[in-house]
């Protein structure tokens, strides 16, 4: 079945002052196997590249379930499912060195032209693959709404950003998410990033924030006021 598995050690500073993972890292992780099963599966960076395709995420939803002992050996297991009039989806798992689950974790990617960058459909990537058939969460990812608030903050994505698409690395949006709270507030439970629009770097964003119950919303707007990207992040709350 096609499941993919790495053991991996988490680097010096993962965490922040509330013990959260920061959510950059557990993307960096998620982008990391999806990028070496795809590899291992035929349709890689290269592979798609050959094709004049490209790999693109468009939603991806964490819930964290546990949290890793410092030191701890962890295993990340992904893979993906059957394409849908959505894309493709590709789930996440997490564990601890005795098995338990960390984070549970789902996407939503697309695949598109590389020049003219619109979505070009493929039906034959997993061609003749036998799929796990796990899913990490029973719903679907559903879409963040808009909502109105005066802006956190400002900020210009550089060249660290940038990845090999040409565009803003998906895991930076949730360092920006980060940087407009001035950190996080609480125990993080559940983290969403929905990915609109390209980013380029030197392309400003105005960042906004608002509280709602239980949790908080981010999003970044274009200098046009275009949405580029909307975050929404959910905290454990603390029982008396």
């Amino acid at each position: 079945m096609m499941k993919y598995v790495s053991v991996l050690r988490l680097p010096g500073g993962s965490t922040d002052a509330k013990g959260n993972l920061h959510p950059q890292t557990v993307l960096k992780i998620f982008q990391d196997i999806a990028g070496e099963h795809a590899k291992e599966l035929g349709c890689g960076y290269e592979e798609l590249l050959a094709r004049r395709l490209l790999w693109v995420v468009t939603r991806i939803r964490y819930q964290v379930c546990g949290d890793p002992a410092p030191e701890e050996p962890l295993t990340a297991v992904t893979w993906p499912h059957p394409p849908n009039r959505a894309g493709y989806g590709r789930d996440y798992l997490i564990s601890g060195a005795d098995g338990s689950p960390l984070i549970r974790g789902t996407s939503n990617w697309a695949i598109i032209d590389a020049a003219s960058r619109r979505l070009a459909p493929v039906q034959d990537l997993y061609s003749g693959k036998e799929y796990y058939p796990e899913h990490t969460f029973d719903e679907r990812i559903r879409r963040l709404k808009d909502f109105e608030a005066p802006p956190a903050c400002r900020i210009v994505p550089g060249a660290e950003a940038i990845d090999r698409n040409g565009h803003v690395n998906n895991t930076f949006y949730a360092a920006y998410a980060e940087q407009a709270l001035g950190g996080f507030p609480g125990k993080i439970q559940t983290f969403q990033i929905d990915f609109l629009h390209e980013v380029l770097a030197g392309q400003p964003l105005t960042l906004f924030t608002e509280e709602e119950d239980g949790g908080v919303q981010i999003k970044g707007e274009s200098a046009e006021g275009k949405r580029m990207f909307a975050c929404a992040v959910s905290f454990f709350q603390h029982t008396a």
